[in-house]
C-alpha cells in the first residue's frame, strides 16, 4: 500500500467525502468547521478536502484484543 507521500493528493468534495466513509455531508461539514478536518477553497463556493486529511480523521480504532486485555 503505497504512503501518501507517494501519491498524488486527492481532494474530494463535502458531498463526495460522506459518501466514502458513510457519514453526512453535514457531519462533514461540522469537523471542517470545528477544525479536525482542514478543507481548501477553489474559488468563492467549491470547498475541497483531501483523501489523505480524511484517512486521518477516520482512522481504525484497536480493540482491546489487539493492545492485550
Amino acid at each position: 500500500q503505497p504512503k501518501p507521500a507517494d501519491r498524488p493528493t486527492e481532494y474530494l468534495s463535502i458531498a463526495e467525502a460522506a459518501a466514502r466513509y458513510h457519514v453526512s455531508r453535514d457531519y462533514i461539514r461540522h469537523r471542517i468547521i470545528d477544525g479536525s478536518l482542514p478543507a481548501v477553497r477553489f474559488g468563492r463556493k467549491v470547498i475541497r478536502v483531501s483523501s489523505i486529511d480524511l484517512e486521518h480523521l477516520f482512522r481504525p480504532v484497536q480493540s482491546m484484543r489487539s493492545i492485550g486485555r
